[in-house]
């Protein structure tokens, strides 16, 4: 699907950023290894398969400066967090995150950050934005039961 927000990169940046994510070992040395899942709206999202035979999900959200709605603002970053409560406070399973970078600026070769995740199957942690807001959250599930 077609959208503004949909932040798409070149091959030579997914690699800069498996690399980041997964170390240098990691990083496919062939043109097959990113396909773009096309089904969502907002962010885009590829299946990677790292050198090692894995196949992973990076996850990238818009760039700086698109103008999103309100509900949309960091759009990821309650992602995150919704799949952490999910998984915190119920047995229903959710994707696990491997690594999570939520700065803003764009990554490339020659830059150190990007807005990124990618998700398979290990622990997250929430950006620190969200953590007061988490409390509250886990206060008011706490309350609920």
């Amino acid at each position: 699907m077609e959208s503004l927000t949909k932040n798409r990169q070149s091959t030579e940046t997914l690699r800069c950023l498996i690399e980041r994510a997964y170390g240098p070992g990691q990083v496919p040395t062939d043109e097959g290894f990113a396909e773009e899942i096309t089904e969502g709206w907002f962010n885009v999202a590829y299946r990677i398969t790292l050198r090692d035979g894995r196949r992973v999900v990076l996850k990238i959200a818009p760039p700086p400066g698109v103008e999103v709605l309100t509900r949309e603002v960091g759009m990821m970053s309650v992602e995150l967090e919704a799949m952490r409560l999910v998984s915190t406070l119920t047995a229903v399973p959710v994707p696990h995150v491997d690594h999570v970078d939520t700065s803003t600026r764009s990554w490339t070769p020659t830059s150190s950050s990007w807005s990124t995740s990618t998700q398979t199957t290990s622990g997250s942690q929430p950006t620190p934005d969200v953590s007061a807001r988490r409390q509250s959250q886990l206060d008011t599930v706490s309350s609920a039961r």
